[in-house]
């Protein structure tokens, strides 16, 4: 049997996700933060991200080489017998 979860309000999710990202970004500043919903959670994505600038949520073209380059890494290593490889990206 499945068990359902009820949430009296979705603010609630979200009010923990905003204290999560804050945390993040704290902790690594300056760098990019990327958060992935699933299934329910990208109801509780969707109007967080709205809230931010928009240049913030959708990827560059940089983004995606480096998205890219680090899959061309992954399998690089795969290759190699699972070795430690280089994944620096340098424009």
């Amino acid at each position: 049997m499945r068990r359902h979860t009820f949430v009296l309000r979705l603010d609630n999710f979200m009010d923990d996700l905003d204290r999560y990202c804050a945390e993040v970004r704290t902790r690594f500043h300056g760098k990019p933060l990327f958060v992935y919903g699933f299934s329910m959670g990208v109801p509780t994505l969707v109007p967080n991200t709205l809230s931010t600038d928009p240049l913030d949520v959708f990827p560059t073209v940089v983004d995606g080489a480096r998205g890219t380059r680090f899959v061309f890494d992954c399998m690089k290593s795969s290759k190699e017998g699972a070795v430690w490889v280089d994944a620096s990206f340098d424009i």
